[in-house]
């Protein structure tokens, strides 16, 4: 069990809202009882807010900025992989040697295989839209988005 912990800065170390791995709240009574449990593993994280907008100057991607990147996709952004986000490289749309910043904005988890196709096969590439979400196309010119939910083919390309 991953219990996420908000703690209140003007309230010292009292917890204002505790939020499990499926963001269900849970109360100081339930987390007493899970801790009685001897099958019980709890690991206690701070709580991470997905809307600020955090970045590094390096090209690794580590820490509360890894583990953000990674809770804003869930998975692999590839078009229709279902990797879990956490088993995935963070992922520059814009390489970092272009430029790219390293941050939610540019930053995309994506399983080691189809970031292999995406860096070095020519014609795939994607845009980002909004953290979390993005228009990839593929090199035969056809676009689908990928979000949180999966992918969604958008309509072929108009033939002239």
């Amino acid at each position: 069990l991953t219990l996420f912990v908000r703690l209140d800065p003007t309230k010292g170390l009292e917890p204002t809202g505790v939020e499990a791995r499926h963001h269900t709240v849970v109360t100081a009574e339930q987390i007493r009882e899970w801790c009685g449990l001897s099958d019980t593993t709890i690991t206690v994280r701070p709580y991470l807010d997905l809307n600020e907008h955090r970045h590094t100057t390096s090209y690794e991607v580590t820490g509360q900025l890894r583990r953000q990147v990674m809770l804003i996709n869930r998975q692999c952004v590839f078009p229709h992989c279902t990797r879990k986000a956490e088993n995935c490289d963070a992922e520059h749309c814009v390489p970092f040697t272009h430029g790219g910043p390293s941050c939610p904005c540019n930053l995309r988890p994506m399983c080691r295989h189809h970031h292999r196709v995406k860096t070095h096969a020519d014609g795939w590439s994607y845009e980002p839209l909004t953290p979390g979400v993005q228009v990839w196309t593929t090199p035969h010119g056809f676009q689908a988005v990928t979000d949180r939910d999966g992918t969604t083919a958008l309509p072929p390309p108009q033939r002239e």
